[in-house]
């Protein structure tokens, strides 16, 4: 229905018309009509109203259900038309060269320890990371866990001399040997955890690489048939997603879109069309100047 029809507000109208009823060859169809456009505007506005239907317009509305075929102002669709999957996944985030720590060093997706030596975080040294004193040991688990590659540097060396550290620019984690040979390990993050020694009362940081995942959906058609529908799903994740995935729980959801159904796309001029009109302006104003 119409905008701007009712005293109090200035919204649309929806009328929805449920009936258990239906004819045979109506079933499982739904018709959507759309009287947006059939108003007439009042001579004066009346608070928030400014439309008004008229009978003609309310005619049309009933004549295209009573009709129950495509038409100007209507269209019939199957009901399943309006069902959609949102398929949950969980992407396991890679770098520039399409790569994650999975395929490197955390076998199983399992977190990959490091016997961490020393830590540098954004130019500050914290050294014996296996040892240190219970305050000592809260403070540095603190700036480790509070590290944010988009605003800070950090690198780790592990017992064996060897420096990890995470690259920005191809948001790959690096390590780099004693003997200076540098490998990518992929897309990763850090995990660290702050561990006691009952015998010792010290404590330790201890340092893992894990993989990056990332919780997405993805809105996929959907198909009554159970078979057809996973088929669906798997072919528009084949083509569509590109970073491993793993699927998780599928909801169905309903939505009625009048805006979609019924949108008309705005004729673009041609640039011809453009440049003539542009002509015919320059002309008009060259007169003007002429006149004056």
């Amino acid at each position: 229905m119409p905008s701007d029809e009712f005293f109090n507000t200035g919204i649309y109208t929806y009328l929805w018309i449920m009936n258990k009823d239906k004819a045979p060859e109506r079933k499982d169809k739904v018709m959507l009509i759309n009287g947006s456009n059939g108003w007439k505007l009042l001579k004066k506005s009346k608070g928030n109203k400014r439309r008004e239907m008229l009978p003609e317009h309310r005619a049309a509305i009933v004549d295209a259900l009573t009709n129950f075929q495509d038409c100007e102002i209507g269209k019939v669709y199957d009901k399943w038309h309006f069902y959609y999957n949102k398929q949950a996944l969980v992407l396991t985030d890679v770098d520039e060269a399409n790569k994650s720590v999975v395929s490197t060093v955390c076998e199983d997706a399992k977190p990959f320890k490091l016997d961490a030596k020393s830590a540098t975080l954004n130019s500050v040294e914290y050294d014996s990371l296996s040892e240190l004193a219970p305050e000592t040991a809260a403070d540095v688990f603190a700036a480790l866990k509070s590290y944010d590659p988009l605003y800070g540097t950090l690198s780790i060396m592990d017992e064996n001399g060897d420096t990890y550290s995470f690259n920005a620019d191809e948001q790959s984690i690096m390590r780099e040997k004693e003997d200076g040979s540098v490998e990518s390990l992929g897309c990763g993050k850090w995990l660290f955890k702050l561990a006691n020694n009952k015998k010792t009362g010290r404590q330790s940081v201890q340092c893992a690489i894990v993989p990056a995942y990332i919780n997405d959906f993805e809105i996929v058609e959907y198909s009554p048939n159970e078979d057809e529908n996973e088929e669906l799903i798997d072919a528009f994740l084949a083509k569509y997603v590109y970073r491993p995935f793993e699927k998780k729980d599928n909801t169905v959801g309903v939505e009625l879109n009048f805006n979609k159904e019924f949108y008309v796309p705005e004729k673009i001029e041609s640039v011809e069309e453009i440049l003539s009109e542009i002509a015919d302006l320059e002309k008009e104003l060259n007169q003007i100047k002429l006149n004056f």
